[in-house]
């Protein structure tokens, strides 16, 4: 927790737009957030508290494939790029958590993605 920040975001404010490269992770503390792809901006998901958001583009580190915006008041901790990497070097055991934490969390989104395409 030490290594994040807290953000506040309005509603409709993006929290990061297609084709911008990752800077961050976001954890939601409150709200809920929108995640949108192509050019007719296309729903594809929805992102709520306890959540990660912007992790695949981050442990990637391609730009990132869609946008999210707030859909109303939002609360998240963030974790910086360097930060990320700075706490994956200084505590290992951490950062092995936080993997497994973010490999169930896209899991979970992957399933859920998969049961609203049937």
């Amino acid at each position: 927790a030490a290594a994040c920040a807290v953000n506040e975001f309005a509603p409709g404010e993006a929290l990061f737009e297609a084709g911008e490269d990752p800077e961050r992770v976001f954890v939601l503390i409150d709200g809920e957030v929108a995640v949108r792809r192509g050019s007719e901006a296309r729903h594809v998901g929805r992102v709520g508290p306890g959540e990660s958001l912007g992790e695949i583009a981050l442990l990637t580190r391609r730009q990132h494939s869609a946008s999210a915006t707030a859909n109303g008041p939002v609360k998240t901790a963030t974790l910086t790029r360097k930060g990320f990497e700075n706490l994956s070097r200084q505590r290992p055991d951490i950062a092995t958590i936080l993997f497994r934490n973010l490999a169930i969390g896209l899991g979970e989104k992957l399933q859920r993605r998969n049961e609203n395409d049937d």
